[in-house]
């Protein structure tokens, strides 16, 4: 179960939208028009500049309520990730998870300094080799990989409104089959945390909303339903993830846990 928490938490999130751009002229030489991006042009500009960070500070939040042959789960997720040096070969990051299941709830701080990776589970604190972890320690491509390109087909009608604080919020209503072609390791993600293999599926209800701020993302809004059969069992999934962003493009300050140059090296049977 500990290594799908982590690789759930790895699973987490970000999409995208952007600004309008704007050119202007000197001297004697008139203004050159003001050109506007369509849709599908603001959101993936801002989902290249987002994914270019070099830090970033995030809060994600998802639910995932399960409901088979009588029987109902709700699995609710919390966390707050923090990452400097992305793409240096010596990343420092940290997550703080929380986790609720069958009425147990687990507490879980990770942090990576370089190749190290310290782990903190209630009065367990290890370390381990994060290129030994097969990936188990990619917090920042994780992050990356879930942002999708949007076809513009998706965006015809769908328009940017603009908030009263200033930002931009789009909000897309997927297609079933559309929304499991873009996001199938997402779903996947979800499916395995759920414990099950994966059958037949059906999605249904997707929902992406975006807002953005600056050109960057500052919050991210998915939520869809999964109905699924396996070997005659059919089972419902309703996932909803929030992913909030603060002050994208500033710097960000990651803090270790106590102590943790200390922590024994992790033994991988925890993670079997």
């Amino acid at each position: 179960m500990k290594k799908k928490l982590i690789a759930l938490l790895l699973a987490l999130t970000v999409l995208c939208t952007g600004v309008l751009l704007t050119a202007c002229g000197g001297g004697e030489k008139a203004p050159d028009p003001v050109v506007e991006k369509s849709v599908a042009e603001v959101l993936n500009d801002a989902m290249k500049k987002t994914q270019a960070l070099e830090s970033m500070s995030a809060e994600m939040k998802m639910e995932m309520n399960m409901a088979a042959e009588g029987i109902t789960m709700s699995i609710p997720i919390s966390a707050k990730i923090k990452a400097k040096d992305i793409k240096s070969d010596n990343p420092v990051m940290s997550i703080a998870m929380t986790m609720s299941m069958f009425g147990e709830s687990i507490d879980i701080e990770m942090y990576q300094e370089g190749q190290w990776a310290y782990v903190v589970m209630g009065d367990m604190k290890y370390k381990a080799n994060a290129k030994d972890m097969e990936g188990e320690f990619d917090y920042a491509d994780s992050i990356n990989d879930i942002m999708k390109e949007i076809p513009e087909d998706l965006l015809k009608d769908v328009e940017l409104v603009k908030a009263e604080d200033g930002s931009q919020i789009a909000t897309i209503v997927f297609p079933g089959e559309k929304f499991a072609e873009i996001y199938d390791d997402l779903i996947e993600s979800v499916n395995s945390e759920t414990g099950t293999e994966m059958g037949e599926v059906k999605i249904s209800d997707a929902v992406v909303k975006t807002t953005v701020a600056n050109g960057y993302i500052t919050a991210y809004d998915i939520a869809f339903t999964m109905d699924m059969t396996v070997e005659d069992m059919k089972s419902t999934t309703e996932a909803k993830m929030t992913v909030t962003y603060e002050n994208p493009g500033q710097s960000v300050t990651v803090t270790p846990p106590e102590g943790y140059q200390d922590f024994e090296e992790m033994d991988d049977s925890l993670f079997e």
